[in-house]
């Protein structure tokens, strides 16, 4: 079973973005995913879908890593089972009103000890079979989700009880399903319904729970325009297309309000003959608007860039920028942490806010992240992901160390902290307001030292594959461990360091040459013919005892360590830069390896001489 990112985000305490999805077609995952979605809902209560159609969309959902919820058709304990079998990472269920149908839908989903859903190890969500068994219900117990819809007049009297139901991932709020429950269809504004929907989902953030919601909805905007905060456009394509200019060498459209100036009644006449039209806000073209960000300051915009933005589109659904809002008060944010970018259009952000009568969040607008040509970062421009670099060899807390540095440092400028440590002495208030340089080269040499401080055994773990892709023969792979884990700075680099342990490469004899250790081809040549016999005679290749031996040779001979070991461990190796001293890599390599190498070395010096 795949990791549940969904539900990692939500446990994190991030917000995630979703659709509900009424089409069967498989490649609306991937277009969806493709959108940038966190997940979506297959919405199989007002759709009739069948086995195999459930089956293509939630294997599109997987290979385009975007998270499958079924809307199932009822708190069913059969139909919940069949869904979750094909690998559906949750269920959102209608009409859950009482805690004992709570415990209920939580007993469906999960197995024993916390519920009673069937077991066959051998449907698509465990591999068909290839999965471990109990590996498999441990992690379908931790990650598939639970998301129980509030929808009914019921449901909100008993919220309290409810919420003290473990296991329950996420309360729905059906906006729709509650405005009819109360008496008044299709009219989630009216004031009961709306008291319902603020109290909901503050009642349940207390205790410890997600709240989901439709962001945004067209009554929400038409209460915009009952106060002049927004209004109707019925412009068509080519009048937006004839409002376009080049400003220094860029396009630009601002919307000139020609649609406000409708008078009521040819509003309704439109409305009335089925003209297509989007809801505009309605934002002031005179004077200034000022607002506080704690770490710019006081930002004052110039009222005449305040575009009218649009806020319900032609189809019905919200934009982006205004079901974010609205989504961000029912889920009671109080603090908004974005990119700088966001600057120049809180304004009109507040404004809704302002008109809804809602708080106004603290806003910390953060300096950008640029690459090393000081490009914005973005996975489309190539640049990595955090899963990326974790792919790529990186340990997690040196990216959120590295991370946690731009832009900000903290006031003793020590660099490498514990996430305790950085939680402690992190302070927003102290953030750069210029863009952070996201530097490649430093984040490996932190990385760097992370590996150094691992405890080796863990270190050990994850090395190991590394190693086994280029070491096949039987050597002892923890010594080639503790050799590289001081040299390395991220995983793969351990290849590059270790190659030459599986196979001499082929290398120039001047590499015998070296200045410091005061050694060349020819004094290479005398020390290898000297110590072979010597070598050849050993039967101990601990490292221990192989310098001690060498060592002795040396105080004979009258000279330094280098001169003795620079040509011993150049033989062995055929490199100059080595994870390990001559007797350490003689070790791993052992006698017979070590000597045909050793002999290797004399042949090619001696040619090179002839």
């Amino acid at each position: 079973m795949r990791e549940n990112l969904l539900k990692k985000k939500i446990k994190n305490g991030e917000s995630a973005i979703g659709t509900f999805v009424k089409l069967t077609d498989a490649a609306v995952p991937e277009l969806l995913a493709l959108a940038g979605f966190d997940f979506f809902v297959l919405d199989t209560e007002h759709v009739a879908v069948d086995r195999e159609q459930l089956t293509n969309i939630v294997r599109a959902a997987d290979a385009a890593g975007i998270t499958p919820i079924v809307r199932v058709r009822e708190n069913n304990q059969v139909e919940i089972l069949q869904n979750l079998d094909l690998g559906y990472a949750g269920v959102q269920v209608p009409n859950v009103d009482t805690p004992a149908a709570t415990r209920d839908l939580v007993s469906y989903v999960k197995y024993t000890p916390y519920g009673v859903r069937g077991l066959s190890p051998s449907v698509r969500a465990c591999g068909y079979g290839t999965c471990g068994v109990q590996d498999y219900i441990d992690t379908a117990n931790a990650n598939t989700m639970v998301i129980s819809h509030c929808e009914t007049k019921a449901c909100v009297e008993n919220i309290d009880e409810v919420l003290k139901v473990d296991g329950v991932d996420v309360i729905f709020i059906g906006p729709m399903d509650l405005s009819q429950s109360y008496g008044v269809p299709g009219r989630p504004g009216d004031p009961e319904v709306q008291a319902a929907i603020e109290m909901v989902p503050k009642k349940t953030l207390a205790a410890g729970k997600a709240v989901g919601t439709v962001a945004g909805t067209p009554e929400a905007a038409k209460k915009l325009i009952e106060k002049g905060e927004a209004y109707y456009c019925f412009c068509d394509k080519e009048r937006l297309e004839s409002l376009k200019t080049t400003v220094a060498g860029k396009e630009i459209s601002i919307y000139d309000k020609h649609c406000l100036h409708l008078s009521k009644e040819e509003v309704e006449q439109k409305l009335a003959s089925g003209i297509p039209y989007v809801i505009r806000q309605n934002n002031p073209t005179e004077g200034t608007t000022t607002f506080e960000d704690e770490i710019y300051g006081d930002i004052t915009v110039d009222n005449a860039e305040l575009d009218d933005m649009i806020l319900i589109k032609s189809d019905g659904y919200p934009t982006y920028n205004f079901a974010n809002v609205v989504d961000d008060h029912l889920m009671g944010i109080t603090h908004v942490v974005r990119g700088n970018e966001y600057l120049s259009s809180s304004p009109k952000y507040n404004r809704l806010y302002e008109a809804f009568g809602w708080e106004v969040p603290v806003y910390i607008h953060c300096p950008l992240i640029t690459d090393e040509n000081h490009q914005k970062l973005s996975k489309r421009c190539g640049h990595s992901s955090f899963e990326d670099l974790v792919e790529q060899g990186f340990l997690t807390e040196a990216i959120v160390n590295f991370v946690a540095l731009l832009g900000w440092s903290p006031a003793d400028n020590q660099e490498i902290m514990s996430l305790d440590e950085l939680v402690a002495k992190f302070d927003y208030h102290h953030m750069s307001k210029s863009p952070a340089v996201f530097d490649y080269t430093k984040l490996k040499w932190m990385n760097g030292e992370y590996i150094k401080k691992m405890d080796f055994d863990a270190f050990y773990e994850k090395a190991l594959p590394y190693i086994k892709e280029v070491i096949t023969k039987d050597y002892d792979l923890k010594k080639i461990a503790k050799m590289v884990q001081t040299r390395i700075e991220i995983f793969p680099d351990i290849k590059d360091h270790i190659d030459f342990f599986e196979e001499l490469p082929e290398y120039d004899v001047a590499m015998y040459t070296h200045k410091k250790m005061k050694t060349n081809a020819e004094t290479s040549l005398e020390v290898l013919t000297e110590v072979l016999p010597i070598l050849e005679k050993q039967d101990d290749y601990s490292n221990d005892a192989l310098y001690a031996t060498l060592l002795k040779y040396v105080e004979e001979k009258g000279c330094k360590n280098g001169y003795v070991m620079w040509p011993i461990r150049t033989a062995v190796s055929g490199k100059q830069m080595t994870p390990g001293g001559a007797t350490e890599l003689m070790e791993v390599l052992g006698k017979e390896e070590s000597l045909n190498r050793i002999r290797k070395g004399i042949e090619l010096l001696q040619a090179a001489q002839a």
